[in-house]
């Protein structure tokens, strides 16, 4: 069986810096402000330990679902009223089991949610109940391949939409599991193939640790799209059609791929975390993301900064934002200087979960251990 690998009181202030030349084409209309804002969990204790990394937005964008560990419930937190909601507890074990290991979580209706773990996907109910249960055994799956991103459940068609690569040949690949049938069918991506020149390997004595570079599987209407850590492409499998198209563009602030070569075969983790260090100072591609209200999908990338100082619990970043129509056409760049420090997390530092809601965006801020959000509102000038 293969396996899962996730490389994942009211309080306003608002901040006095804006942008008066926010960026480029569609920017060049926008002003940035930057506010930033705190959830009242009452007498709660919320879990930030993965960062929310492994959370998600309701479709209406009212509510944030996150995962508590230690209470093994779902906390419900109102983003309109800025305060945890609810606790949604749920079972470890039995019929309505959730188990021990979660890669996170993803909203699919109003009323339902999937899970995943190392074997499986599970749809739930919202109220704890276990609705669906899809084992990737049952599709031929064994440990000659790894999953490589979280997968996406289509309701509708009743398909589940992963991307997968072998352990030996490492040829990517977006693999269509027919529910009904039972069937898979496997698409090869070859412009994704470019991403074993950046895996990296720590060799230990009698086992090994590979870090690969972020794949990303993302659901919007018809359309599943691929993301990836070191290029601007994007892959776009249209399910009305059942066709594969690539989508790349010029980037105007950073190169639009990776542009270095590193060592990737590493004996010691001081060795690895050097040479990754450098590896995460060149520029790192995440997923689009949609704005219901302005039409149009946002897409961050960055830099990390070299600090001397790896005591930091910060890392400095350049962070850039590019802006697309709904078929994914350039629409505009810019770098937002505003917003230049990400948290370091264990090994390395993580970009911060974030999403697009009413007009802005919030990203994911821990403030003094409590759950925060910098939200960038962009605002066109008059």
């Amino acid at each position: 069986m293969k396996y899962l690998v996730f490389i994942f009181s009211v309080f306003l202030i608002s901040c006095s810096r804006s942008s008066e030349e926010f960026g480029s084409g569609y920017f060049s209309t926008i002003q940035l402000k930057i506010d930033t804002v705190i959830i009242d969990p009452g007498d709660k204790l919320l879990d930030l330990r993965s960062q929310i990394l492994g959370s998600d937005i309701s479709l209406d964008k009212k509510y944030l679902y996150n995962f508590n560990y230690f209470d093994h419930s779902i906390e419900k937190i109102n983003l309109d009223e800025l305060r945890l909601e609810k606790k949604i507890p749920f079972e470890r074990e039995g019929p309505n089991g959730t188990g021990d290991f979660m890669g996170g979580i993803r909203i699919n209706s109003k009323n339902q949610f999937t899970i995943f773990g190392i074997t499986q996907t599970i749809l739930f109910s919202l109220d704890g109940q276990k609705l669906r249960t899809i084992s990737f055994k049952d599709f031929g799956f064994d440990y000659a391949e790894e999953i490589v991103s979280l997968p996406i459940l289509d309701q509708e068609a009743d398909r589940l939409y992963i991307v997968s690569s072998g352990l030996e040949e490492r040829n990517y690949t977006l693999q269509i599991l027919n529910l009904e049938s039972q069937g898979a069918l496997g698409i090869l991506t070859k412009s994704l193939d470019k991403l074993n020149e950046y895996i990296f390997t720590l060799k230990a004595a009698n086992a090994s640790v590979i870090f690969r570079p972020h794949t990303k599987i993302e659901k919007f209407e018809t359309k599943i799209i691929l993301s990836n850590q070191i290029s601007n492409e994007l892959i776009v499998f249209d399910t009305a059609v059942d066709s594969l198209f690539l989508k790349s563009y010029k980037s105007q602030l950073t190169s639009s791929i990776k542009a270095y070569n590193y060592q990737t075969l590493h004996e010691t983790e001081e060795s690895l975390e050097n040479e990754y260090s450098k590896f995460l100072q060149d520029i790192n591609f995440l997923p689009p993301f949609w704005d219901e209200k302005n039409q149009v999908f946002y897409r961050f990338s960055y830099e990390e900064i070299k600090d001397q100082n790896e005591n930091n619990q910060e890392k400095k970043v350049n962070v850039y934002l590019t802006v697309f129509d709904r078929d994914f056409n350039w629409l505009g760049e810019a770098e937002v200087p505003q917003f230049n420090k990400i948290s370091r997390d264990d090994f390395f530092a993580k970009f911060p979960k974030h999403f697009a809601k009413d007009g802005n965006i919030w990203i994911y801020k821990n403030i003094e251990d409590e759950l925060g959000f910098i939200v960038l509102e962009l605002h066109k000038n008059k």
